[in-house]
Parts: C-alpha cells; sequence; structure tokens
C-alpha cells in the first residue's frame, strides 16, 4: 500500500512533509502491515511444516493446538522484539532477545523441539544481533546452541524425505535450508577467529606413534520397527561392523562385535548393555591398555589417524593426563576412549547399577558428579577432565548417522 501511494502521489513537497509523514504512518501501522502475530503464524505454518514438524506428512494442527497457540505466542514476541531493534535502545533489545531465548530453551523446551528449525532460524537472528552488538562471545555460544537445534531439524528433514519416498511422492525439497548451514557455517568460523579460538593440536602421524594394545568394542543389535523411516529391519549391523573392522585391521587393533544384549537386559535397546560389555572386555583381557566403543550408528571417516597417535597427542605418558581422550560431543556422546587401568574401577562400580542409570560412560560421570557414594576420589578426577577435553571430538573424527 506504501508502495502503490507513492508511486502515484504527485510530490512529495505538494503534500507537505507532516501529510506526507502521516500518510506514512497510517499506511504502515494502520493497514496492519505489522501484524506480527498473523505473520508468525504464516512463518509457522510454511517453516514447521513437514520437516520441522515431524517425521511424517503432518499439517500443522498435527502440531497440536497447544504447540501452535505456544509458538505462535513465542514467535508474535520474537517479531515484535526484532522490530522494535529499528525504534528502540540496542541494550533494550539484547534484553528482549535474552528473555525469548529464555523461555526459548528453559521455560519452554518442548516447543524448541517441536520446530527445530524455526528455533535454530531464531537463535542464529538474535546472534547476529548480538554479534554487531560487540557481545562476540555470547553470539559464539549461542550459535553452537543454535547448530544442535539445527542438526537436529536436519534428521528431520530426512525423515520427512524417507516417508514421502516410501509413499511415491516428490521430495519437498532436495536440499535442506541451504541459506541456514551456510549462515551458521560461515558465523561459527568467523566468531572462533574473532575470538582467538586455539585451533585443535596436530595429531601425529600414525607411524610415528607407539604401539599399544587398544581393543575396538561395539554392539550392533536392532529389533524389528515398523515405525522406522528407513525400514523395518535396520541396516546397521550390515554396514557398521565392516567399517570397523575395516579400520580395526588397518593400524592392527582387535575389534570385537557384540550381538547379544547383556543378561537381565534383554528386552532394553542396545546402550543399555555397553557398559556391561564393556566391564566383560575389562575382566577377560586384563593386557588390554586402551579401549574405545563405538556404536553401530557411528563410523570411523579417518583412515589416516590411528588411536594410537591420538594418545600421543592429547595423553602422552608422563604427562599426568592418562584420562578418556575421546568422546564426542557433538553428533553423538556415547563413543569413548579410555585407558583400561586407571579407570577399571569406575566401570564396575557404573556397570552394577539399575540398568536406567548406567548407559554409558557419560553416565559414570553424571552418577560421579551427583555424589552418589560409589565413585572414589582418584577416579573422580577422569571425569572432571573428560569434561575439559571435548575438543577431542573433532579429533577422533567418528562420524554418527543419527
Amino acid at each position: 500500500s506504501f508502495l502503490l501511494l507513492s508511486f502515484f502521489m504527485p510530490s512529495r513537497r505538494t503534500l507537505g512533509p507532516v501529510v506526507y509523514l502521516l500518510l506514512v504512518f497510517v499506511t504502515c501501522f494502520g493497514e496492519g502491515i505489522l501484524d506480527n502475530r498473523q505473520i508468525a503464524r504464516q512463518i509457522l505454518q510454511e517453516r514447521c511444516h513437514g520437516h520441522g514438524a515431524s517425521d511424517t506428512d503432518k499439517t500443522l494442527q498435527e502440531l497440536g493446538e497447544e504447540a501452535v497457540k505456544g509458538w505462535v505466542e513465542l514467535e508474535t514476541e520474537f517479531l515484535d522484539t526484532m522490530t522494535n531493534l529499528f525504534f528502540e535502545d540496542a541494550n533494550r533489545t539484547l534484553a528482549r532477545l535474552l528473555a525469548h531465548i529464555e523461555k526459548l530453551l528453559v521455560q519452554k523446551t518442548p516447543l524448541g523441539f517441536a520446530c527445530p528449525v524455526l528455533t535454530a532460524g531464531n537463535i542464529y537472528q538474535a546472534a547476529m544481533v548480538w554479534a554487531t552488538s560487540g557481545q562476540h562471545n555470547r553470539a559464539r555460544v549461542l550459535l553452537q546452541i543454535g547448530n544442535m537445534f539445527k542438526l537436529q531439524s536436519i534428521s528431520q528433514w530426512w525423515g520427512y524425505t524417507e516417508s514421502l519416498k516410501a509413499k511415491g511422492l516428490p521430495p519437498a525439497s532436495k536440499r535442506f535450508e541451504t541459506a541456514m548451514q551456510a549462515d551458521y557455517s560461515i558465523s561459527l568460523a568467523a566468531l572462533a577467529h574473532k575470538l582467538n579460538v586455539p585451533p585443535l593440536s596436530e595429531v601425529k602421524a600414525a607411524s610415528e606413534a607407539r604401539r599399544r594394545n587398544i581393543e575396538i568394542h561395539s554392539i550392533c543389535s536392532y529389533a524389528d520397527d515398523p515405525t522406522s523411516n528407513t525400514g523395518v529391519t535396520s541396516e546397521l549391523p550390515k554396514m557398521a561392523p565392516r567399517n570397523h573392522q575395516s579400520y580395526a585391521d588397518h593400524f592392527g587393533y582387535r575389534y570385537v562385535l557384540h550381538s547379544d544384549l547383556a543378561e537381565g537386559r534383554e528386552n532394553m535397546e542396545a546402550h543399555y548393555s555397553k557398559m556391561m560389555v564393556v566391564l566383560r572386555a575389562l575382566e577377560t583381557s586384563p593386557t588390554i591398555e586402551w579401549l574405545m566403543f563405538i556404536d553401530c550408528d557411528a563410523f570411523f571417516t579417518d583412515f589416516t589417524t590411528s588411536l594410537d597417535a591420538l594418545v600421543d597427542t592429547f595423553a602422552p605418558e608422563g604427562s599426568g593426563d592418562q584420562n578418556p581422550v575421546g568422546f564426542s560431543a557433538l553428533l553423538n556422546q556415547f563413543e569413548f576412549l579410555f585407558p583400561a587401568r586407571e579407570l577399571r574401577l569406575l566401570v564396575e562400580r557404573c556397570a552394577v547399577v539399575p540398568a536406567p542409570r548406567c548407559r554409558d560412560f557419560r553416565d559414570v560421570c553424571e552418577q560421579e558428579s551427583r555424589g552418589s557414594g560409589w565413585a572414589p576420589r582418584r577416579e573422580a578426577g577422569g571425569c572432571q577432565k573428560i569434561r575439559r577435553r571435548t575438543k577431542l571430538a573433532s579429533a577422533a573424527r567418528v562420524s554418527d548417522t543419527d
């Protein structure tokens, strides 16, 4: 309306500046160009349909009325805040954005996961506001959080795409949010450079690493699932072990594949047997120096870096840092590589607690940090140090398919 009005006006000077400004105000604000509630609903309908809302072809309404209502409120608030960025003090806008992010991530967390692609988009915009205001560290932290939602939305988009393929329908899109992926990649790299984030230590060459007795263990046991978008029967047990074995053979490690679940945990998912498998390996192979566990949905993607090289680089003998050197903090937190002798007691204690409390090595640290009474002080330090060494996730170069 404003553009049409401006086009047909004979001259701004003929109307006079006051009349012109009045027309602009009435046109822009009186005609509802800033009706953010309606815009919020439209955004929700366009961005949360399909890959953001679910793994099947659901309409916005099938998100649930409460979820739709909650998201409309959140998105309206976000749009209002971004609009006010042009009219109010920057610090006030930053405070509003902080309150919005807190609602999204803390107070109304389920909504964020109901439409992760929109969550990632909003967090990115908020991070850019903080970056332009000079708060680069906060912007980087926000982008790291938003990146998790971006990855979640990629997973849901893929499931949605596969469901369409199964129905013989064309895909909704051949690529996932290309612009968003570029925005996150460019911004995270730029902020890391801006903040002088140190690069990863250069990993030693495999040929220079000291040889150790290292074993690689995995569990591949998947029950048929008729609700799965990738097929009733999982293909991972046919694919992942070949990859694991190839990596182990390449560097001369022993690879042990477990297809049976632990006693008493046969009706649970495989990860509930993980620590029992680790304990059994430590008990039956006392000469193991380091043991790596890799899930069946994870693959080795770097056949030039050995596990010995990782240990030599990040936990060399004599450094006083003989603690776990790898455990992915990006896509998966359940691959780990640890020294057998120093941490065996922790594994023994964890493996005997009820299954829901002990699924993987992360739970070992969580149980210890809660003061459960069964983690000795000496081994407790390993859990503290592993939290500070999450940079090794990238060094390990283990890729997760989930």
